[in-house]
């Protein structure tokens, strides 16, 4: 019974990657860094505790649902077997998570993006000459001119960096409304306000 908990813990770990992996909004980046790095993290944890959420709440318990238990009840080593052996296959496959083509892609996702303006200035340079080095036959065949690369990318976070500073304005009765400082992005006036604006279009 022990060791159905530790795999229903160790099942629905993993399923959460598999669950970012599938969203078309997920970047490589985002399954990279925000999931499978906190399955390693979660797997080492279960590793050093030799336990995992479900087992604490079984605790020793000789007994489930009327049903009594049997069998030694310690499965540490098979927590070690199993963790060790994830996180070795994890390790192994995602070698370049933190550093090589697998990190420089995490440029894709505005969730790595730095906020200030000095740390924008020398974001994704290092990382963009990985991608371009990595896909090179395939820029070239697509006609794209290397040597401008490096200065488009610039022209991108410029560019970038300038829409984040722009505020959301709309005209609404003769005033002009920040909406960001005005609204929360998620409240009911909002919704209200804009489903009243499409009715109108429509």
């Amino acid at each position: 019974m022990k060791c159905c908990h530790f795999m229903l813990d160790i099942t629905q770990l993993l399923s959460k990657v598999s669950f970012a992996a599938q969203l078309s909004s997920s970047t490589v980046a985002d399954v990279m860094s925000a999931s499978i790095a906190s399955v390693i993290a979660t797997l080492s944890k279960y590793q050093d505790k030799k336990t995992t959420p479900k087992l604490k709440d079984l605790g020793e318990a000789n007994t489930f649902k009327g049903e009594t238990l049997t069998g030694s009840g310690n499965i540490e080593n098979t927590i070690m077997n199993v963790t060790q052996g994830l996180l070795s296959s994890l390790h192994g496959r995602f070698s370049d998570m933190t550093s090589g083509l697998l990190h420089a892609l995490r440029i894709s996702s505005f969730k790595f993006w730095p906020a200030s303006k000095d740390e924008m200035q020398n974001f994704g340079n290092e990382e963009l000459r990985v991608l371009v080095q990595h896909f090179k036959p395939t820029l070239q065949t697509a006609n794209v001119i290397l040597d401008e690369v490096e200065m488009e990318w610039d022209m991108l976070k410029s560019n970038i960096r300038a829409f984040r500073r722009t505020p959301l304005m709309v005209l609404l009765n003769g005033d002009l409304i920040n909406l960001k400082e005005e609204f929360a992005l998620s409240t009911p006036q909002l919704v209200t306000g804009f489903s009243i604006t499409r009715c109108k279009i429509l």
